[in-house]
């Protein structure tokens, strides 16, 4: 701020030095031109008396001395008129070099003043959104690097969620995704609005934004229950999810008949975190082993005890 004030005031001058070198410019060719108008006068006046004089001459009352000095003072008054002329020429042309001088110098002056108006322009720090700050991450007067985290802001009227799902379902979400998201009660409508391509921990991490108004009194870092909609079945036969489906293969599964599990083939269809499409092999209201069933080594029949 200090030089930018300073290289301010160095422009000012400049430009004041500027209109007082145009002021100069403009009285000395006034000047020029006036002292150019009389010695043009000054000529003529000597050429009409050189024509009195050789008029008298021609009749006799005037000397040929007397006639000689009217020639000379046209001569004279010749010559002073064209240096008059040539040096206002050279002044003139010497003042706009010089006018042109101070005018480089205020343009230059100018781009360095520009230059520090950017500077001091990108010390304030513009957030991209508007919001609130939630916290700081520096004390006042701190050296920071470049990147380094300032403030947070939170934009209230922008709130998305961080999900992380299972990697077996990475292949299955994609942007615009339905999500529902349940807060207070109530539930919304929202959708992924990106996926992560990397794998960590064996999830994945994805970004669910609301698609209609966002709750009310929703607080950063808060955590909602969130419901991805990758397949929607109506009018199926289903069962909860369990060991069995992999340690079956999602082929096979363990019915309960008369205090025996029976293996009975299977089909499985869509898959979700909590409950499992049974395509066919299985009725409504059979009950099956939902467990691990490595342990009965593929045995038809399998006796139960309490």
């Amino acid at each position: 701020d200090s030089r930018l004030q300073q290289e301010r005031s160095t422009l000012l001058s400049l430009e004041s030095d500027l209109g007082r070198q145009r002021i100069l410019t403009q009285q000395t060719g006034l000047q020029n031109e006036q002292a150019i108008g009389l010695l043009e006068v000054e000529l003529e006046a000597a050429r009409r008396a050189m024509v009195r004089a050789q008029r008298t001459r021609d009749e006799g009352l005037l000397n040929a001395v007397e006639y000689e000095q009217a020639q000379d003072n046209v001569a004279i008054s010749s010559l002073k008129l064209d240096v008059a002329r040539k040096e206002a020429t050279f002044e003139s042309e010497s003042l706009d070099f010089e006018l042109q001088n101070k005018q480089s110098q205020v343009e230059r002056q100018q781009l360095v003043v520009n230059e520090l108006e950017r500077q001091v322009d990108e010390l304030i720090i513009r957030s991209p959104a508007a919001g609130l700050v939630a916290r700081v991450e520096v004390e006042d007067q701190d050296a920071v690097i470049l990147g380094q985290p300032l403030v947070a802001v939170v934009d209230l009227s922008a709130f998305e969620v961080e999900f992380f799902a299972p990697e077996i379902y990475a292949d299955e979400i994609y942007p615009a995704t339905t999500a529902l998201i349940h807060y207070n009660g109530v539930e919304y409508r929202g959708e992924v609005r990106s996926i992560s391509p990397e794998v960590e921990g064996g999830r994945v991490k994805g970004i669910v934004a609301f698609t209609e108004d966002d709750p009310e009194s929703l607080r950063q870092n808060q955590r909602v229950p969130t419901r991805l909609i990758l397949e929607t079945r109506n009018d199926v036969v289903k069962v909860p999810r369990g060991p069995f489906v992999e340690s079956g293969g999602g082929r096979q599964a363990y019915v309960i008949e008369d205090g025996m599990a029976v293996l009975r083939p299977i089909q499985v269809g869509s898959l979700s975190v909590s409950e499992v499409e049974i395509v066919s092999g299985l009725e409504i209201g059979d009950q099956i082993i939902l467990s691990d069933t490595a342990r009965f080594d593929g045995a038809e029949r399998v006796l139960l005890r309490r």
